[in-house]
C-alpha cells in the first residue's frame, strides 16, 4: 500500500430482522431502523448548500449507512447517489467524501463503469506521480497507465531509492493486473523497502510486497508476505489479495474467510473517509468472486 510523507418497507426490515437476529434484534434496531426512515424524507428536500455542509453530510451518510448494515438492500446506496447527485451538480465541485461515497455506492449496485468514474473524479490530473496513476487506473485506462508506471519505474534506482519511495513506486505498479510491466525490478524496489523498514512502516511495506508477488503469480510467496503484513499490523489492503491468492492455490475456505471479513468491513465501515479507500475499492472489485 502506498503510503503518504509523514505521515425497502418497513415489513421486509421486520422480516429481515426475524431471519437474522430474532424478536431481541427487532428491539434492539427498531429505534435507529425508526431513526433511518425518518431521515429518508427530508433529504429530498435539503438544498445543495445545506447538503453540501461536511458534519450535515456525514449525518446523513452515518444513518444511510446504519440502514445498510441493518436491512441490507440497495435502497440506502441508491439513496446515497440520488444524494450526492443533487449537492453536486455536473462539472460541479464536490468534496472528496461524497464521490468516494457515491463511488462506493456504485460498486455495491454492481455499476463498476458508473463507480470508477465517481471516484476518478476525486483526482484531479497533475497532482502527482502516484495521484495521477490512481487517477487512470480507476478511469479504465490501461495503456496511459501502464506509460506512467513504465516511466515512474525506470527513473527508480533500487540502490539510491529511500524506503518510501522505493515502496510507493513498486505500489503503483499494483493497481491494475496490466501485461509488460517491469514487476521484477517492482519486486526489487519492494525488498529494499522492507529491508530497510522501521517499525512502524514495517507491515505496510510487506503488504506492497506481498502484492507485488501476487501481480507477478507467485501466490504461494504473496501469502506468506501478506501474512507477515498482517501479523505485523492487520490492515484491509491484504485481505482481498489473501482471498485471491487462497484461490489461485485450491484453499477455498481461507479464501472464502477472507473476503468474508473484506465484505464485513467495507459495510460496516461505508461512507468513512480513510485514507486510499478508492483503492481498496478498486481491488474488491477486481479480486471478488475469486473464491466462486
Amino acid at each position: 500500500m502506498a503510503m503518504k510523507p509523514d505521515n425497502a418497507t418497513r415489513k421486509r426490515v421486520v422480516t429481515t430482522l426475524l431471519v437474522v437476529g430474532g424478536l431481541i434484534g427487532i428491539v434492539a434496531a427498531g429505534g435507529r431502523i425508526s431513526d433511518w426512515w425518518a431521515s429518508r424524507q427530508p433529504v429530498s428536500m435539503v438544498s445543495p448548500e445545506e447538503v453540501r455542509e461536511a458534519e450535515r453530510f456525514s449525518r446523513i451518510i452515518g444513518t444511510l449507512a446504519e440502514s445498510v448494515r441493518i436491512l441490507g438492500t440497495r435502497g440506502a446506496y441508491a439513496d446515497v447517489i440520488d444524494l450526492v447527485g443533487r449537492a453536486c451538480p455536473k462539472d460541479d465541485a464536490c468534496p472528496a467524501s461524497m464521490r468516494r461515497a457515491a463511488g462506493e455506492a456504485y460498486f455495491r449496485m454492481d455499476k463498476a463503469a458508473e463507480a470508477r468514474a465517481e471516484l476518478a473524479s476525486m483526482l484531479s490530473e497533475n497532482r502527482g506521480p502516484l495521484e495521477n496513476m490512481d487517477r487512470l487506473a480507476l478511469a479504465g485506462n490501461p495503456e496511459q497507465y501502464k506509460a506512467e508506471v513504465v516511466t515512474s519505474l525506470s527513473g527508480a534506482s533500487v540502490a539510491q531509492s529511500s524506503p518510501l519511495e522505493a515502496n510507493n513506486v513498486a505500489w503503483s505498479a499494483c493497481l491494475l493486473p496490466v501485461a509488460g510491466i517491469d514487476l521484477d525490478k517492482a519486486e526489487q524496489l519492494a525488498r529494499v523497502a522492507v529491508e530497510k523498514s522501521d517499525q512502524e512502516s514495517s507491515a505496510t511495506y510487506k503488504n506492497t510486497l506481498g502484492v507485488v508477488l501476487f501481480r507477478k503469480g507467485n501466490f504461494a510467496d504473496a501469502v506468506k508476505q501478506l501474512n507477515a503484513s498482517e501479523k505485523a499490523s492487520s490492515d484491509p489492503f491484504n485481505w482481498p489479495f489473501l482471498g485471491a491468492a487462497h484461490a489461485k492455490l485450491g484453499h477455498s475456505a481461507e479464501s472464502r474467510e477472507w473476503f468474508t471479513r473484506l465484505d464485513k468491513y467495507l459495510l460496516e465501515s461505508f461512507g468513512q473517509d480513510t485514507t486510499n479507500r478508492h483503492e481498496l475499492l478498486l481491488f474488491w472489485d477486481e479480486l471478488r468472486g475469486s473464491d466462486e
